[in-house]
């Protein structure tokens, strides 16, 4: 039965399939697109998500064979980053102020505005501008998924605007035990309690702290609550925060941010 099914996937690769790599979600379209233009073959669908089984290298020596079609040069033009739009956008709600993020990915956004939407927030987009405000926000709750879902890494920065407001409830079906973030929260007054794979957030009186930076979003959302509490603040090991944020302290301090770097 294998070589029957398998027969025309092979022909389509240039007669070899030695192997097929699979992942655990669906590729965006844009990187499909992309791909195809190069030459690859991209299979998805339920079960293969994610498959590009079209090149294997092996080397012999000093020499590198390559098993199936030749690829090909190709453009792409790079869309902004989600998380760090909605990460922006966050802090906005969580000061109370407007904050407008420009040439955002708004189509790739949809669970992140639908979360905002729960909150209670005003969404207003313009030619890929994004803008949110809401005066009083709701107890609102997320379930982390695979792309197009509410991101894993989005998860983290939205609990400190829980906080700020009325309380909430995370679910991470991505990556269960990604909670440990609430422990350099709470130096700031957030509130919460964990099981299994559900933190509940409740509303908190924000204060100003210190704290390290636990990991890249968790970091990102202690410096976020920094900045939405009164008070001089200290956040430590910033470069775990900078991997993930281009020129931070840049737009950080264009929207208003009181923020040093001190070299330690």
């Amino acid at each position: 039965i294998r070589p029957i099914v398998f027969k025309q996937i092979k022909e389509n690769f240039g007669g070899q399939f030695p192997t097929m790599s699979c992942g655990g979600a669906p590729a965006r379209g844009d990187h499909i697109k992309f791909l195809s233009e190069l030459g690859f073959k991209i299979i998805s669908g339920y079960g293969m998500t994610e498959c590009s089984p079209t090149i294997t290298l092996h080397r012999d020596g000093r020499n590198i064979h390559i098993i199936g079609r030749s690829l090909h040069g190709g453009k792409i033009s790079i869309i902004g980053d989600m998380i760090e739009a909605g990460s922006y956008l966050t802090l906005g709600l969580m000061c109370g102020a407007e904050i407008k993020v420009k040439n955002s990915p708004v189509s790739h956004m949809d669970s992140f505005f639908d979360a905002a939407d729960s909150l209670g927030a005003v969404i207003r987009i313009e030619d890929g501008d994004i803008t949110l405000r809401a005066e009083e926000g709701r107890f609102f709750s997320v379930t982390t998924a695979p792309y197009p879902g509410f991101p894993t890494d989005l998860q983290p920065i939205v609990a400190p605007l829980m906080a700020c407001f009325s309380g909430g409830e995370i679910t991470d079906t991505v990556w269960p035990s990604r909670f440990g973030y609430l422990k350099a929260l709470s130096a700031f007054g957030v509130l919460s309690s964990v099981k299994e794979n559900t933190a509940h957030i409740y509303r908190s009186k924000i204060t100003s702290g210190s704290a390290y930076a636990p990991d890249l979003r968790g970091g990102m959302a202690c410096l976020m609550t920094a900045l939405a509490a009164s008070g001089q603040s200290e956040i430590r090991s910033l470069d775990t925060i900078l991997r993930g944020y281009e020129n931070l302290y840049k737009k950080l301090r264009a929207i208003g941010a009181d923020i040093k770097i001190l070299d330690t």
